[in-house]
């Protein structure tokens, strides 16, 4: 390699943290859609917060609950009425929260889940923040099969054409 080449790379080398922050950010702004199904469906299907812990409503209950201890009784026998699950919580009513789960861009390699739907702030405090976001069992996955191989290709291209 000739001394040329060394100081190219070297140039490359001294830029590529900035390269890779932008070249994730563009990956995940890409597959955002991905990110917010994934939250929708382990809310819905298992019942998983982001923690992997099940969702559950953090304050006594003031009236008993149904076997699970997932929800009232009253509010069992509604959820059983309308199809859904009592097994475990998946804060699926109408879905209109469920639908209203978006990933924001916050800054340079920040990214945040929320909720535009009137109820999140209450949700929120009932049953913690980790109700958005995904857990780390589909990150893992995600990286592995989609991003590291997205990163190798762009790193290597960066800096050896």
């Amino acid at each position: 390699m000739s001394a040329a080449q060394l100081n190219k790379l070297i140039n490359r080398l001294n830029g590529l943290y900035d390269f890779v922050v932008a070249e994730v950010d563009n990956k995940i702004d890409k597959n955002r859609q991905l990110f917010v199904e994934q939250n929708q469906a382990q809310l819905v299907e298992t019942g998983a917060r982001s923690d992997r812990e099940s969702v559950e409503y953090l304050f006594p209950r003031k009236t008993p609950t149904n076997s699970s201890g997932a929800y009232t009784l009253p509010y069992s026998r509604y959820k059983q009425s309308t199809g859904g699950t009592t097994a475990y919580v998946d804060l699926y009513d109408q879905g209109d929260f469920n639908q209203s789960i978006v990933l924001l861009k916050e800054g340079v390699g920040s990214w945040k889940f929320s909720s535009v739907n009137v109820k999140f702030k209450w949700l929120r405090v009932a049953y913690g923040d980790e109700i958005l976001g995904v857990n780390d069992t589909f990150l893992d996955k995600y990286c592995e099969s989609d991003m590291k191989p997205h990163l190798e290709k762009k790193i290597n291209n960066y800096l050896f054409k």
